[in-house]
Formats: structure tokens, sequence, C-alpha cells
């Protein structure tokens, strides 16, 4: 159907987009298309986060703007468990009652979005949040497979904030080793083996204290034998 093809287009924008840019920027673009595809008037991406025995959902960007439009909450408090384990099989729901499990409708009714399309968004193996389809969408158009590649659509967001939480991670351990390298009182350096040298080894990085202690720059040592 129509309908499916256009789905199918924005998985194949995503998919390539978010390879090569950060999710947070494309948010608007995101919910845009999604919205599009379907026919919807409104999407929300909402974000899981702890709280001691349950979870809420933060509200992190909404298209478009609602300007005048009733206010809906930006937070959904006292999620239990078990949406969180809805959310972790990874399929999209349709929000209608004939379709939705009576839990399911209560927590669209509490965040004041009844009958939306729900798009859940696992990173890693972690539920990280969700989208809300809302509006002028006939649920009943929406095929297995329209609900699974908007699935596939939020397994691939989930993948972009998975990359990008494991790449801030990795700077930021790298960050506490070059501090921990260069606070230290010693020497630390790391030589690349490389036979034409006659200690068949040459310095690739020394680290600042060698000035301190022996007297040399960095610099002066690094790619000499």
């Amino acid at each position: 159907s129509s309908v499916t093809s256009r789905i199918a287009d924005v998985l194949a924008s995503l998919a390539n987009r978010l390879a090569a840019t950060t999710w947070r920027s494309e948010t608007d673009m995101i919910l845009s298309l999604l919205c599009a595809a379907i026919g919807s008037n409104h999407a929300s991406l909402f974000e899981l986060r702890p709280a001691t025995g349950r979870w809420d959902a933060e509200l992190v960007s909404t298209w478009p703007g609602r300007g005048g439009a009733t206010p809906v909450p930006e937070r959904v408090g006292e999620l239990s468990e078990r949406w969180v384990d809805i959310l972790s099989e990874g399929r999209a729901l349709p929000g209608e009652p004939e379709y939705a499990s009576s839990y399911v409708l209560r927590v669209l009714e509490r965040s004041g979005r009844s009958g939306s399309v729900i798009v859940p968004v696992v990173a890693g193996d972690e539920p990280w949040g969700f989208i809300t389809l809302e509006g002028s969408h006939d649920v009943r158009r929406l095929s297995e497979t329209d609900l699974a590649l908007l699935a596939a659509i939020g397994s691939v967001i989930g993948a972009a904030i998975a990359r990008e939480r494991a790449d801030r991670h990795l700077r930021d351990a790298e960050l506490r080793y070059q501090t921990l390298v260069e606070q230290i009182p010693a020497i630390t350096y790391i030589d690349q083996p490389d036979p034409d040298s006659p200690t068949r080894f040459r310095p690739v990085y020394v680290s600042p204290q060698v000035e301190r202690i022996l007297g040399y720059r960095p610099e002066e040592l690094e790619g000499n034998a």
C-alpha cells in the first residue's frame, strides 16, 4: 500500500541519515517524516527515566510545536515495570481500544495522547523510550507490515542512541586515562615496533612529566629511537 511504501522510505532515509549525524539534531525531521508517512497530526518522543520503584517518561521532543493547542503533559510518571516490558518487546502498538490492552490505554490517556500509535525505542538491550504518533490516522489502515516497519524505525533510532552512548563512554574513559597518565609522578610512554630502529622500537607517546624529570620535551622523544 502507499502507507507501507511511505513508511519503508522513512526507514531507509533514517538508516542513512542517522549513520552520519546525531539523533538529537534530527528529532524534528524524524517526527515529521513519521507523521507524513501514516497521516498523523502530532508526534512526541519520550525518554524513560528510572525512579525509585518505578519509571517516568520525560518528553524530549514534539512535532509540530503545539502553539495554542490544548497543552498535554510533558512527563508521564509512575510507570511500572509492565510498561518497560511492553516496550522491550520492540513491537509497534496501535493505541485503539479494539487493539490495545487496558494498561496501554491508561498510559496513553494519562499522557494526553489517547489513540496514538506507540513506537518503542530500544537502545541495545534496554528500552530507551517511545514515540507516540497522534491524530487523524486510521489505525485500522495499518497492516502488520506497517507496524513491523514502524518498529524497525524505532530500532534504527535506538541503535543511533546506543552508538552515541558508547562513543561518549569511550571519550570519558580516554579522558580519565589521559588525566591519570599526566598526573602521576612518573613517565609513561608507548612504543611501537620499528624494525629500522636500533632498539627495534620507536616511541609514539611520552607523557609530559618527562620534561620535568629528564629535561626533554615529549616531542623531542616521540618518533625517535
